[in-house]
């Protein structure tokens, strides 16, 4: 992958250069995640169809990502989407009565709007997780059903075929300590449930947990995009810690981004939390 990690705009700190990395980001970890999506929406939109009733789904923080869309428009579901950022609102095809600018911690929305509500690597970046839990599943329809998902970067791991393992494990390492400064939880996917649960306690939801295990590969091209995502999201804080931690991750990120290096990634697990609403 020559060249991905010296493309110079995406690391001015300007808003562009931000949108532009972060657009290609989630395109590409959604066509990753694509068959894992699919397999966890598909059962729930048609158990919901088959109701007969008019179903709109709010995708909570979903940027760029197109699988929900295309698979609300297979199954006859009204799609809505929710992001902070509006860049990534205006660069989707989406209705645009259908889409709502906001934070997960506080969703401009009524609530038991939507019969479906769906978020998937949106609770690990916000300060207060469990009220992003609490408001999705406020605007989540009696009956309805609220799914959560996040990855558990504890199942993560990289192995290599040449002499790029030490490369390749400060790398990791350099990205686990920028993403901690930029405000993300690395580990957050191995606490997921037990935060449900202590939202959900005395209310009758009831949440069934799916843990899906990506397969190792070459997959360099999905860390250089979010290496370039977070050095430009830390260089925007303007703050001697984190413009310290971009430094560190762009420096070793060129030793992943390196042709020479065969680096074999293991990806972090994929933990949902399918939360039944009580009608």
């Amino acid at each position: 992958m020559p060249g991905l990690i010296r493309d110079g705009n995406l690391y001015t700190g300007a808003p562009t250069g931000w949108t532009h990395a972060e657009a290609r980001r989630l395109r590409r970890m959604d066509e990753l995640l694509a068959a894992v999506t699919t397999a966890d929406l598909t059962p729930v939109l048609a158990a919901v169809r088959a109701s007969e009733q008019p179903v709109r789904l709010l995708d909570v923080g979903a940027g760029t990502g197109t699988t929900v869309e295309d698979l609300c428009t297979t199954h006859g579901v009204a799609y809505y989407v929710l992001d902070a950022s509006g860049p990534l609102l205006a660069a989707r095809a989406t209705d645009p009565a259908r889409k709502v600018r906001g934070r997960a911690e506080h969703l401009p929305l009524a609530g038991g709007s939507f019969a479906l509500t769906f978020s998937r690597a949106v609770l690990a970046w916000c300060g207060d997780p469990r009220a992003a839990i609490r408001e999705q599943l406020r605007v989540t329809a009696p009956g309805g059903t609220a799914l959560f998902t996040e990855f558990d970067w504890t199942r993560a791991g990289l192995t290599a075929r040449s002499q790029a393992l030490a490369d390749g494990m400060a790398a990791r390492a350099a990205m686990m300590g920028a993403l901690i400064q930029g405000g993300f939880a690395p580990r957050y996917g191995a606490r997921l449930g037990a935060d449900v649960d202590a939202v959900t306690a005395g209310t009758g939801c009831v949440r069934e947990q799916r843990v899906v295990e990506l397969p190792a590969g070459d997959h360099r091209a999905v860390f250089l995009d979010a290496a370039r995502t977070v050095i430009a999201h830390l260089r925007g804080l303007k703050a001697a810690p984190a413009a310290t931690a971009a430094m560190f991750l762009e420096s070793y990120a060129a030793a992943v981004d390196d042709p020479a290096n065969v680096i074999e990634l293991r990806l972090p697990a994929l933990v949902t939390q399918l939360v039944s609403v009580p009608a």
